[in-house]
């Protein structure tokens, strides 16, 4: 009985630390990436009213950073979860 509650003990504090590192991502890494797709996009914005040839290349940075953004938030799910990650969890289109 002594393994069994032993490895219960282990999965118990995997499965915070998971937790634990998913919010932390999310305070922190989630919030920049929002924060940066913010930016490119009113770039983009702002580029394309003005006919600038480097609205397209803004554009580009939008898709880039909410592909970003998706594969992040997918990534935390997953932590929080304990559900397995795996290389189709963050694989961009």
């Amino acid at each position: 009985m002594k393994v069994a509650s032993k490895q219960y003990s282990i999965l118990v504090e995997s499965r915070k630390c998971r937790q634990e590192l998913a919010a932390a991502l999310q305070a922190n890494l989630g919030q920049h990436l929002i924060g940066t797709l913010l930016t490119a996009h009113a770039l983009a914005t702002a580029l394309s009213k003005r006919n600038a040839p480097e609205a397209s290349e803004a554009e580009s940075l939008v898709t880039l950073l909410t592909t970003a953004s998706s594969d992040v938030k997918d990534i935390l799910v997953k932590l929080d979860k304990n559900l397995p990650i795996t290389s189709e969890t963050h694989k961009s289109s």
